[in-house]
């Protein structure tokens, strides 16, 4: 089982409630990299999404959305996570297992 389709598993079996705060924390993010002047569509497109609108994400989309965010804004993708600490559990999985949060250390008071 590849890193993805473990990430894809994890989201599939997690609390609906947990994975709506997934959506809203990537639904912050989407907004805040757009008042920050980047176009989210374009974002979309680079990571291989069809769509911004975080109800209509897929598993796939909700892993390599988050990835591009961790990858790129890191900053942002914190934020997002304080506001929503029912969506850390699940962004913490899906950075780690990619490698991204050693990048990141530190994210959630955690350490590499």
């Amino acid at each position: 089982m590849t890193t993805d389709d473990k990430c894809a598993s994890a989201l599939s079996s997690a609390a609906p409630e947990e994975v709506q705060a997934h959506r809203n924390a990537l639904g912050d993010m989407l907004q805040n990299l757009s008042s920050k002047g980047l176009d989210v569509n374009t974002i979309a497109q680079k990571v291989g999404i069809s769509s911004t609108d975080i109800n209509e994400l897929t598993h796939d989309d909700i892993i390599s959305l988050t990835r591009y965010v961790a990858t790129n804004h890191p900053e942002i993708l914190q934020g997002a996570a304080n506001k929503f600490p029912q969506a850390q559990g699940l962004i913490s999985m899906v950075t780690a297992n990619s490698g991204i949060m050693g990048a990141i250390g530190g994210l959630f008071g955690g350490a590499k």
